[in-house]
């Protein structure tokens, strides 16, 4: 419907036991609340068709496709609590060493994840990971009373993939003289001119200025850009990305 955001339905909490009867009820609520919501808003959109000037663009909203079942055993959580708690107790001394920093943290974490989908297409489809993660923070706050926060933080699915003090200890250094740093930098100042973007800072600025843009429901919704509506099939633009070096920047930054 022009001018309004597409609505989805959204997720429901089950029972922490596996209770077939609270299960089926929960579906049954959801599936009922669903309809009902789908139904009315298929009267709004009949409406709004009527009384609205046709689209230029009449596409399907979806496509019809095969039903797809897929099934995962969640893998068993393994974490050794009592290790991890000594590990996590000696690298946050290391905040220790920078008397800038006003509060810190390090802290670990790991939980099983299973997710599973229900559809008329597809009765059951269940995916199963385990998450673990490290995350470092600092904060502390400047003479005029601006709060500084700078953190790190490592994402693995198994214990593995995690890094080692030595790694961690050196992130630990770099979020503290990072905190530490801006106690003493000066407020910045209004700039207009080019930007060079490098590592993660450049993923996010092309998933934001293109990304969305070439999503599907943003290109039949009036209110967006709709900047590659018409692009279907052709080949309308070109990615180019290019290296600068200044004699001030230690690193070389992305353009993109």
């Amino acid at each position: 419907m022009r001018g309004d955001r597409g609505q989805f339905t959204s997720g429901a909490s089950l029972t922490y036991e596996d209770n077939v009867n609270s299960i089926k009820r929960r579906l049954w609520l959801e599936t009922d609340r669903a309809y009902r919501t789908a139904a009315e808003r298929l009267i709004r959109i009949k409406t709004s068709t009527q009384v609205k000037v046709a689209e230029e663009d009449n596409s399907d909203d979806f496509s019809t496709e095969a039903p797809a079942v897929s099934q995962q055993t969640p893998p068993r959580l393994k974490f050794d609590e009592a290790a991890w708690s000594d590990r996590v107790r000696k690298l946050s001394g290391r905040f220790q060493r920078y008397p800038g920093v006003l509060t810190s943290h390090v802290w670990c974490c790991a939980r099983p994840i299973r997710a599973t989908w229900s559809t008329p297409r597809a009765r059951a489809s269940s995916t199963g990971a385990v998450s673990r993660a490290v995350v470092i923070t600092a904060s502390a706050r400047a003479a005029d009373g601006t709060d500084l926060n700078a953190f790190d933080t490592f994402e693995a699915v198994d214990a593995a993939g995690l890094p080692d003090d030595k790694a961690l200890l050196a992130a630990i250094d770099r979020v503290a003289s990072d905190v530490s740093a801006l106690l003493g930098a000066p407020e910045a100042e209004p700039f207009v001119g080019p930007a060079i973007f490098s590592g993660r800072a450049a993923g996010v600025f092309f998933h934001e200025i293109f990304g969305h843009r070439v999503e599907g429901h943003r290109q039949k919704d009036e209110s967006e850009g709709q900047t590659f509506t018409k692009s279907v099939g052709t080949k309308s633009c070109r990615i180019s990305s290019r290296w600068y070096s200044t004699p001030r920047a230690a690193r070389s930054g992305r353009w993109i």
